[in-house]
């Protein structure tokens, strides 16, 4: 049978799923008592069931055994565990009983019987759980051309070198790349067993719909399950077996036109806001809950503690992340790219190993013009400014400061004014509310303004007995008048002339700040 599917010979399957119905057939087949183990709805794990079929060829005896374990019936299923270790002790469980079943009717050496035949498939949950039982079946002594594996839907079940490494060209799991479980457990280098095959919803839709015809005709039904109705794995896949002449005449699809989709995998304490290109918030994820998605924009899945998953259509957005704690932030986008043989392909930007601080802020700008590997992470400044580079491997690099403006006066004195001028316009206020005031012929005073002037959001004049009037003219145009308003003058009459009081104090609140010296002036 599935030697028949894997070359798209559907006849051929046709025949042989009705001969192995029949119990007169012309090719020597016999077929005894079907043996069904039936569901378990194990407590602990997921559901299976297990059949066995003595079957006869040519005079030569096999035992065929059918290995089905159930999809995810809820969210809650999923909860069993997202880690491999999950999934392994639940297929772990199932070749116990698998043995047992067929010690219990005769095969004395269980699985390892070399007449045996299995077929294991499974969806969803289930599928990681087949994958990994089918692995298991070749471990513990059975040949690949005993074991025959499908999955539908399927989280990943294993690391990128050991799957490799084994080869298991048996194995064929179908994916829908639209389904966010195939994803998980979203950890780093991580696929799964055997051959996968990424299926389009939207390229594949009118081939889905041929599905539902041959379904239709099959079973007499008006109405498909809901779970058929919508662009599901299984549904797709069925095309190819009961369609595939009309399912190649369909092939003429533009794969160009195909919707982009990236998927945002964070793994850290970060809170998350994505906005449109227009500023617009379509989704947020706040303390590792989901506070806003978008409807037909964003779908927002957090899960194992503090890891997110979002995806989003290939327009253009930009992903604030913010640190909540301490810890080592991962980063990944993902998306789907075709190849050379116009196939779809899982490409991934990776950001990793990035060191996380409480208040961190970071952003990040995808989608729209900008290709997978030129997306670039950054971290920013309170105004959310980008102030460093961040490598994949983690790394920062400042950023250099571009578009410098010189500031200049005729003196230091007339500079104070310029950078006063321009503070004025940073902060896009009308007038300031305060002003401090230094002596300029050292910077004694002028430094311990500093802060002064930075908590006040006020600007730093300069002056001296000789350039006093500039200073004055600046804070009356642009101070605004009145006795709430203050003017610190920093320094004692010897160095900072009372005229300079005298001149400003009937519009302002003018305080002196002097002592001894400029040490006691700086307390």
């Amino acid at each position: 049978m599935s030697d028949a599917i894997e070359n798209w010979n559907v006849e051929k399957a046709m025949r042989k799923l009705k001969l192995l119905g029949s119990e007169n057939n012309k090719e020597n087949y016999e077929i005894s008592t079907y043996l069904p183990a039936g569901y378990e709805n194990a407590s602990d794990g997921v559901a299976r069931t297990t059949s066995l079929i003595r079957y006869y060829k040519n005079g030569k005896a096999y035992n065929v055994i059918t290995i089905v374990i159930r999809g995810t019936k809820d969210w809650e299923d999923l909860k069993i565990d997202f880690s491999f270790g999950g999934f392994y002790n639940q297929a772990n469980q199932i070749m116990k009983e698998t043995d047992n079943f067929l010690k219990s009717h005769g095969i004395e050496d269980g699985i390892k019987n070399k007449e045996n035949r299995f077929l294991v498939t499974g969806h969803s949950l289930g599928g990681a759980v087949a994958n990994i039982t089918a692995d298991e079946l070749i471990l513990n002594g059975c040949k690949k051309n005993q074991v025959k594996t499908y999955t539908f839907a399927a989280p990943k079940t294993a690391k990128h070198k050991e799957a490799s490494e084994k080869s298991r060209e048996n194995i064929w799991n179908f994916s829908n790349t639209e389904d966010d479980i195939t994803y998980l457990p979203a950890s780093f280098n991580t696929t799964k067993y055997g051959n996968t095959f990424f299926i389009d919803p939207f390229r594949n839709w009118n081939r889905i719909n041929l599905f539902f015809e041959t379904y239709a005709k099959i079973t007499s039904e008006k109405y498909f399950p809901f779970i058929l109705q919508g662009p599901h794995s299984t549904a797709a896949y069925m095309s190819i077996v009961l369609n595939l002449e009309e399912f190649q005449k369909l092939d003429h699809f533009d794969i160009q036109s195909i919707p982009k989709i990236f998927r945002h995998i964070i793994q850290c304490p970060v809170n998350i806001t994505v906005r449109d290109k227009d500023g617009n918030v379509v989704a947020s994820i706040v303390n590792n809950k989901v506070e806003f998605e978008k409807e037909g924009v964003a779908e927002c899945l957090v899960y194992d503690g503090d890891k997110k998953m979002i995806k989003l259509n290939g327009d253009s957005y930009t992903f604030e992340l913010t640190g909540t704690d301490e810890g080592i932030l991962s980063y990944w986008i993902e998306t789907f790219e075709i190849d050379d043989t116009a196939k779809l392909v899982p490409v991934r930007k990776e950001f990793n190993n990035i060191k996380l601080t409480n208040g961190k802020q970071m952003i990040s700008k995808t989608g729209g013009d900008i290709n997978l590997k030129n997306i670039s992470l950054h971290v920013t400044n309170e105004n959310g400014k980008p102030i460093a580079n961040i490598n994949p491997d983690g790394s920062e690099e400042s950023i250099p400061l571009t578009n410098n403006s010189r500031l200049a006066g005729a003196n230091r004195y007339e500079t104070s004014i310029k950078v006063a001028q321009d503070l004025k316009k940073t902060m896009n206020v009308d007038k300031f509310d305060a002003a401090v005031v230094a002596y300029g012929d050292n910077y004694a005073d002028a430094l311990s303004g500093a802060y002064l002037a930075k908590i006040n959001n006020a600007p730093l004049l300069l002056i001296n007995e000789n350039n006093m009037q500039g200073a004055i003219d600046f804070i009356r145009n642009n101070v605004k008048a009145g006795k709430s308003s203050k003017i610190y003058i920093l320094g004692g009459k010897t160095v900072m002339p009372e005229s300079m009081r005298t001149k400003l104090e009937d519009s302002y609140t003018v305080k002196r700040l002097a002592g001894d010296d400029r040490f006691a002036t700086n307390l």
